[in-house]
Order: C-alpha cells, then structure tokens, then sequence
C-alpha cells in the first residue's frame, strides 16, 4: 500500500481507537456506512442537467460539499479495508489489470483526434495537474507534429475563462505525451478555439492553420518579440491603440504571426495582454495590462519566415445574421 494510503489507514485507526469506536467498526456496519455516504454524494448531483454536473466544483459552496462527501466515502472505505486486511492500492491495481486483459484497448490512428471529456481547467488551477495528467493519458500513442488544432468545449458559467490560459495545460499534456517537444521549439502553428458545448477538449493532429478570413480590426507590426528581453509592453499597447479601428466588445478573433524560433506558448499571453485598445480594459482589473481577454474565442499563433518579428490581425467574430459586435473606435471614420 502507498504510503499516503497507510497514514490515512493509520490516522483513522488511531482515531477509532482513542474514542473506543472500534467495536462498532465491523465489516456489515462500516459496508452500510459506505453505501449511505455514497447515496449523500449522489444527492448532491440529483437533478443536475450534464452540464451542470460537470461545472459543479465552479460553484464554492456546491464545491466544498462534494469534497466533503468524497471525503467521507474515501474514510469509509480505507477503514472497511483496514478492518478487512485488504491493501487497498493493491487490490485496486489487480483489478485494472484485469480489466486490462478482459477489454484491451482498441487499436488507435496515431494521427486521429485526440478527445477528452471533462471541464477544461486553466493554469494555476489547483486541479490543473490532474487535467494535465487525463491529456495526456489520452494523447498517449499519438504522433508528433508539427500543428495543432485545440478545440475548448465549456459550459455557460466557463466561458469567461481566458483562451490562453485554458490553453496552456492541454500544450502540457500533450507534450508530457510526446505529441509535442520539450519547449515546443518543433510546434510551428496552432489554433485555439472556445465555444459552449458539453465540456472537453477535442485535439487535431497537423491541421492546417490560417489566417482567419474575416475583416479584421486590428493590423499591427511591432520590432519585439512578446516576453523577450526587449519587449515593452507599453509601447506594444501604444503600437495597438494606434492601429486599431474598431474596438471589439463581443466574440474576438486574434491571429499572431512571429519570425522567431522561441515557445509559441510563451508567446499567447504577453502579446493578448497589450490588446486592451481593441478588447477593452477590464472594469475589475487592478494591474495595468490586462484587457478583456476573455473576449478571444479563436486565437492562432503562427512561425513566420519573414516580415515583422510580431504581426497581429485581430477583430470581431461575426455570427450569420448577427450584429457585428464591434463599436467604432471614437475618431475612426476621420482619421483621428
């Protein structure tokens, strides 16, 4: 048994013990207990349509309550196994490889999508590992490239997660897969996209990535790199006040052209966090730099072997038989 397993096992013995409970701690009693905290667990999920079950740790108070029943199952049952003699780490891996042998996993097209079910977390989510770890376990076989394409799938009460954030433990699953190298110095091209839509994550493998075809807001070349050493970032947001002719207040797209060898992760943030004269500043917001990025609902970052260090297109999402969703920047249609 794994030692985390053992000092839980033997801190509830201790517990029992002190208290004298260990004569009610029989294998019936303790089976029974089980059931009925898995039945409280249950309850808190009753009634919930799909996509709200899969955002209820969104919710503080909904959060707190399920960890709490998670809890009191996981004490039952590492109690029920001390009781028994049964090591429960053990048992629990027999198993799976039984089940291994009983239902082998079908053969996979190392160039097929990638799919994973589940809310997307962001970066510097406490959760963030674990979904981290379910990509790349997914992505597991598959093989390298050189594109990706990340299609984000939230619910309504997500959508105001950053794209770029979103995006970054899916880069780091697959490149704990392999799918992508240690830096991605060999990914040349990605887009990313978040809609509403049963949560998960859907990855192409060597997609093509272009340029978004619609007008754009936004045109502007600038001599640094976003994150290096000479980059500043108040004349990156002076270069993109000046450029910008419309300012985007609904659905964003960006695209980032770079002639550089460097990360293409690196690059996401610093370069979105100068676009407030096109997105807008957020009304919450303390710090300087921050735009309402949560706007951005297809990015894409291309290598580019010549031009400007940094261009960036950007502008509205525009919906069939919608608004364009942009507001004219105030001396647009004089030049001012």
């Amino acid at each position: 048994m794994t030692s985390e397993f053992e000092d839980l096992q033997t801190r509830l013995r201790r517990f029992a013990d002190v208290r004298d409970w260990g004569q009610y701690h029989t294998p019936d009693n303790l089976a029974m207990a089980l059931a009925g905290e898995a039945g409280e667990l249950l309850a808190e999920f009753q009634w919930l349509t799909p996509d709200e079950a899969s955002a209820v740790m969104d919710d503080p108070a909904k959060a707190d309550a399920v960890r709490d029943e998670l809890a009191d199952v996981a004490i039952y049952l590492v109690r029920l196994a001390d009781i028994l003699g049964v090591d429960l780490a053990a048992a629990a891996h027999a198993k799976i490889d039984r089940n291994d042998e009983r239902f082998p996993a079908p053969d996979v097209d190392p160039t097929s999508p990638i799919v994973v079910r589940g809310t997307p977390i962001a970066g510097e989510d406490p959760r963030e590992k674990e979904w981290r770890r379910a990509v790349a376990t997914a992505a597991a076989g598959r093989s390298p490239c050189s594109r990706l394409g990340i299609a984000l799938a939230l619910s309504s009460t997500r959508r105001h997660v950053d794209i770029d954030n979103l995006a970054r433990p899916v880069l780091a699953g697959l490149r704990d897969a392999g799918v992508c190298s240690w830096g991605y110095r060999g990914l040349d091209a990605l887009v990313v996209t978040k809609e509403v839509d049963i949560p998960g994550v859907t990855v192409a493998l060597d997609p093509d990535v272009l340029p978004p075809a619609e007008a754009p807001a936004l045109i502007v070349a600038f001599n640094a790199l976003p994150g290096s050493r000479g980059f500043d970032m108040g004349a990156w947001e002076a270069a993109v006040d000046e450029a910008v002719t419309d300012q985007v207040t609904g659905p964003a797209w960006v695209d980032i052209a770079v002639r550089t060898e460097r990360s293409l992760e690196r690059i996401m943030k610093p370069t979105i966090d100068g676009l407030s004269p096109l997105l807008g500043r957020d009304p919450k917001a303390h710090l300087p730099f921050t735009p309402n990025d949560h706007l951005v609902e297809r990015l894409t970052v291309r290598r580019v072997q010549s031009g400007s260090v940094l261009t960036v297109r950007a502008g509205p999402i525009r919906f069939p038989g919608a608004d364009p969703r942009s507001t004219p920047k105030r001396g647009a249609a004089d030049g001012g």
